[in-house]
């Protein structure tokens, strides 16, 4: 992947994260959400950048094995490099390197100018001095507020990666809506984890089962999964349907997506036997190689014998 090259502003900070980060198709959304919260902590002037796991937790509201995954995850995507320093007697500092990021160019022409007068200083509450100056250190309680820059950056990501799993169209305002109301229920690790659940899936859904996965979130009521209904199977024998959901519902079933797959499959009941004729090779393939055994057990249970066309 190549990578942009920018200064340290505000503004490029996010160019960087546009560039490097977003359109990293590969990268889950936690990860995003952590280095967004790394680039806060980039020092302007120096490129340090050393907050503590716990504290990148506590900005990105994340528990501290998911932070750790994610940075972890950048690294593999050499996005992120990480060094570890000696600051003491039996003491380390992990300090990040974000890649692809340099310092601004020095004006040649332009005369020495103070710290305070330039701009370039970090005031104390800013992104670029919590944590990273050679005076704060580890011993030092970091608090870190949440700027609303930031909360919007999250959000962006977040949104955009529950919009790319909808196969039907679904604007902006009504994706942050939903998304929110549910970071807001559930909190965003919550909802993080829900979507990296729903992505490994590596399949895309419709609109309205995408917003019932988000409605459960935080609440008593299992995540809906967007296959689990027979109607997806649209008009057959009542035999054929039952047989189904015996599939469906079996405990050795490794199959997350049963009723799309079995949609694939046409049925036809004569002489107590069933034929089931895969539509493509694929599904014949697993249908010979994976469930044959478990659906013909399906089947016998209803009084037939299964064949596969």
């Amino acid at each position: 992947m190549k990578n942009f090259h920018a200064s340290t502003s505000a503004v490029n900070r996010f160019s960087w994260l546009q560039a490097n980060v977003f359109k990293a198709e590969a990268l889950s959304a936690t990860a995003r959400l952590v280095a967004c919260v790394l680039v806060s902590f980039l020092n302007d002037k120096t490129l340090d950048c050393f907050p503590k796991v716990s504290t990148i937790a506590s900005a990105a509201q994340l528990n501290e094995r998911t932070v750790r995954n994610a940075i972890n995850e950048l690294i593999d995507c050499n996005l992120v490099k990480k060094n570890s320093h000696a600051i003491g007697f039996m003491k380390n500092r992990n300090t990040y390197q974000l890649l692809g990021i340099s310092k601004p160019k020095a004006d040649i022409n332009a005369g020495a100018v103070p710290a305070s007068a330039s701009g370039t200083a970090p005031e104390r509450d800013s992104g670029s001095y919590r944590n990273t100056d050679s005076n704060n250190t580890d011993r030092r309680k970091s608090h870190i507020p949440a700027s609303q820059v930031q909360e919007h950056q999250l959000m962006e990501v977040v949104t955009k990666r529950w919009q790319q799993l909808s196969r039907d169209p679904w604007t902006n305002e009504n994706a942050r809506q939903h998304v929110g109301l549910a970071i807001e229920r559930a909190g965003i690790d919550a909802v993080t984890d829900q979507l990296n659940e729903v992505s490994s899936r590596k399949q895309r859904f419709n609109r309205s089962a995408i917003l019932d996965m988000l409605q459960a979130i935080g609440t008593t009521k299992a995540p809906a999964r967007p296959t689990e209904s027979i109607e997806l199977l649209g008009k057959v024998t009542d035999v054929w349907a039952a047989i189904a959901q015996d599939f469906a519902r079996h405990p050795l079933l490794d199959c997350p997506l049963p009723f799309t797959w079995l949609k694939q499959i046409s049925a036809r009941i004569a002489n107590n036997q069933i034929e089931l004729k895969p539509q493509t090779p694929l599904v014949r393939d697993q249908l010979r190689n994976r469930f044959e055994q478990l659906l013909s057990d399906c089947c016998r249970k209803h009084g037939l014998k299964m064949i596969v066309a």
